[in-house]
């Protein structure tokens, strides 16, 4: 039992002056607590059991009229040396409580208060006075009128949209950052190995999911009891990684249980400490600092209070900067920490995941995307899909529905990834360019022959960069390119093509299907002799993107795809994003696209499903990526910041307004960008409320993503609508992903 021994000046002035001022304002109860306070009751009873205490001090002296209410009987604390059965029941109610809680011994407890009323023990008035107040209180609580409660959405109606934000709100304030030594924010750098290592959690927790977010990291877990042998073997496997973010998980508030803290976590943390860069974040109590030794080495560390889902979500951004540290300290846990310390740190303008309320968006309006989608997926437009919207850099929406395939056997998740098609070109090809554009490297108004040579005596030699760009330069929309490589009764060249990798067949277009570099020079020949249309006018081309590809990886010296690597891809830390996805994602991960009977007499699955592009080896200024929602969406955010993300410019302002307006009269395309179309007699790729500024891309393989500058809006959709046969056009029949890009206007227009 705790002992509260303190002088009547000391309890005056700070223990009895709330419960004062409550009861001076009309407090309708208190509950007694198992507390000695030897200036009041020397016997040594728990003031919950105290006559001198609760008769005399509380009703008396403070003149409490309301319920008194133990605390729990059950407890040791209300214990009493020799007491029997009932014994501690029925001093409480001669000590003036009015309820007695959690007894165990109600039967006993009820005849012996009996017989005290029968030997004048009790008085009979008194217990009456008792259930009086307690009636009065059911009365004015309205439980003499009572009626269900309907439980109908109650969940929701507990935690509306407006309390959890509110909640998200408190945790993300009270986020404490007590070091930091240069290591925080954390870049999001795919080129920098980062490991998290989880200690008394499992793998793969809230934390760990949302730090994937951000970049690649290698997650680990470990017990809070495992042998110094374990913490060894742990040691030396993440001193090879450049940052390690240890997190500690499920402690106690118990101090004889030392809140927690065990001698293995303190080890792991000092030998990891001192031999990386380590960032230590505790989801515990603030007196765990007292036990939990970190020392001079460890580069950071932040205490986030709480060890449910959202301290660890919000937690894991503010490390990447999405999210600011402003929190302090509420207590002195000991002699290395003080009341009021803590760190700022602002945030960078990394993406944030937030939720719609912090942009006072109606949770039920988005809703309509949910419907939208599993609408198209019983109609089978698609067997599955992801969704993404950011407003003004905050993520409100990032989800995954359905199936990787009609056959349901995998669910798509959000870190899956889609053949993006042709938003390959503003997502490869357009980067790239914007890129040399920076660099004095390309010159929009130059032809073709220019850059390339060996065109100087086509008919596409004086065609100009910015001709290719816009669709305007009178190419063929497309050329079956394989079919140059099959004998007339349809079959594969030898020549060309094998079954198998060997020699020099090294280009990998199927599992089984192998391809000679050879023929690259017949698909280059195609693009040659191929006619020329109308100059001048909009013909959709993927021409003019293979050839902008050429012209790209000759100014810059090196490979496209090593160029957007080492300038965008990996910067940004946007592993999610990349050509031929095989060579760094499992088959599990990568979203099987369509069952190509034509030319590869296969399942395309993590091979590109352009034909035109899978001769090119998967690289091509046409298509080739693969990704998923949320990394296509922090590229679009870096254009729609005008080039800038997390504080590093990446390409001007200037070009990025240059390449995403329309430089055309009458021609809605950007440079490579699609846009919506002004002519209300055509058709638009957007919905109706995008407005003009607006710039991104559609894919064939049931794909898009537009980013709208004047209502700071980015949205992607990807899916596998070619799941199996590219016949399927019903996402275009239900327009999906413009009704689904509506929706969003839609909910931001309620706010505005």
């Amino acid at each position: 039992m705790p002992v509260i021994n303190k002088s009547a000046n000391e309890l005056d002035t700070l223990e009895w002056f709330p419960f004062r001022q409550l009861i001076r304002n009309g407090v309708s109860s208190i509950m007694t607590g198992h507390l000695n306070v030897p200036l009041l009751d020397d016997e040594n009873y728990p003031a919950s059991l105290s006559k001198r205490i609760i008769n005399g001090y509380l009703k008396d002296d403070l003149d409490f009229k309301g319920l008194v209410i133990t605390d729990a009987l059950n407890m040791k604390g209300a214990i009493v040396a020799d007491a029997k059965p009932g014994d501690i029941e029925l001093q409480a109610l001669l000590a003036g409580n009015d309820i007695l809680l959690m007894s165990e011994n109600v039967k006993p407890a009820i005849e012996k208060i009996k017989t005290a009323i029968q030997k004048r023990k009790l008085r009979k008035s008194a217990l009456d006075e008792k259930v009086r107040k307690i009636l009065m209180a059911k009365h004015w609580a309205g439980l003499y009128n009572y009626t269900p409660v309907d439980t109908t959405n109650l969940y929701y109606d507990l935690n509306n949209a407006d309390a959890s934000y509110l909640n998200y709100r408190l945790y993300e304030k009270s986020l404490t950052l007590l070091r930091n030594d240069a290591v925080l924010p954390l870049q999001n750098s795919a080129t920098e190995r980062m490991a998290s290592l989880v200690i008394n959690d499992t793998l793969e927790n809230t934390f760990q999911q949302t730090l994937s977010l951000f970049a690649p990291v290698q997650n680990f877990v470990m017990s809070k009891d495992a042998s110094f042998a374990t913490v060894d073997s742990i040691a030396a496997v993440l001193s090879g990684f450049k940052k390690v973010i240890i997190s500690i998980h499920n402690t106690t508030t118990k101090p004889q249980l030392n809140f927690g803290i065990t001698e293995s976590m303190i080890s792991v943390i000092q030998k990891i400490s001192m031999r990386t860069k380590t960032i230590v974040v505790l989801f515990g109590n603030s007196y765990c600092l007292n036990k939990l030794v970190i020392p001079e080495q460890t580069k950071a560390l932040i205490i986030a209070y709480e060890d449910t889902y959202l301290p660890q979500h919000i937690t894991a951004q503010a490390l990447f900067g999405a999210v600011p540290f402003n929190g302090r300290l509420p207590v002195t846990p000991g002699l290395s920490y003080h009341r009021g310390d803590g760190l700022n740190l602002q945030a960078t303008g990394v993406v944030k995941y937030t939720m719609p309320a912090e942009l006072n968006i109606d949770l039920t309006c988005l809703q309509k995307v949910d419907s939208i989608v599993n609408d198209a997926i019983k109609q089978k437009a698609f067997p599955g899909c992801q969704v993404y919207a950011s407003v003004d850099g905050k993520v409100i929406y990032n989800k995954s529905f359905g199936y990787t395939s009609y056959a349901d056997t995998q669910a798509v998740e959000n870190d899956m990834i889609y053949d993006i098609a042709s938003v390959t070109k503003i997502n490869a090809t357009a980067l790239a360019a914007m890129w040399l554009y920076d660099h004095h490297l390309l010159d929009l108004k130059q032809t073709i022959e220019y850059y390339l040579p060996d065109y100087e005596k086509t008919n596409k030699g004086l065609l100009t960069v910015e001709q290719l760009m816009t669709h305007t330069a009178g190419l063929q929309a497309w050329i079956p390119f394989y079919k140059e490589g099959l004998t007339k009764n349809g079959k594969m060249m030898k020549k060309y093509f094998s079954s198998s990798k060997h020699d020099d067949y090294t280009v990998q277009i199927s599992d089984s299907l192998f391809m000679n570099p050879k023929f690259y020079s017949r698909i280059d020949k195609q693009i040659k002799e191929s006619p020329l249309t109308e100059k001048g006018k909009y013909v959709y081309s993927d021409l003019g993107m293979l050839l902008l590809q050429k012209i790209i990886e000759r100014q810059a010296g090196k490979k496209m795809d090593v160029l957007l690597n080492e300038e965008f891809y990996q910067p940004l830390g946007l592993s999610h994003l990349l050509f031929n996805p095989r060579s760094k994602f499992p088959l599990a991960d990568i979203v099987p696209t369509e069952d190509d009977t034509v030319f590869r007499q296969t399942l395309v699955h993590g091979y590109v499903h352009d034909p035109a592009a899978a001769l090119l080896g998967g690289v091509a200024g046409n298509a080739g990526l693969f990704a998923n929602a949320q990394s296509v969406g922090v590229l679009m955010q870096m254009l729609l910041n005008e080039g800038s993300y997390a504080g590093k410019q990446y390409i001007s302002k200037a070009t990025v307004d240059t390449f995403t307006k329309a430089p055309i009269p009458g021609i809605r395309r950007g440079l490579v960008f699609d846009k919506p179309e002004t002519n209300p007699a055509k058709g638009s790729p957007t919905c109706k409320s995008a407005s003009p500024q607006t710039f991104g891309h559609q894919g064939f393989t049931g794909t898009c993503t537009w980013a709208d500058p004047s209502n700071k809006l980015v949205y992607v959709f990807l899916s596998n609508r070619v799941f199996p046969s590219a016949a399927n056009q019903k996402i275009s029949k239900l327009s999906v992903r413009t009704e689904i890009q509506q929706v969003f206007y839609d909910c931001l227009r309620k706010v505005r």
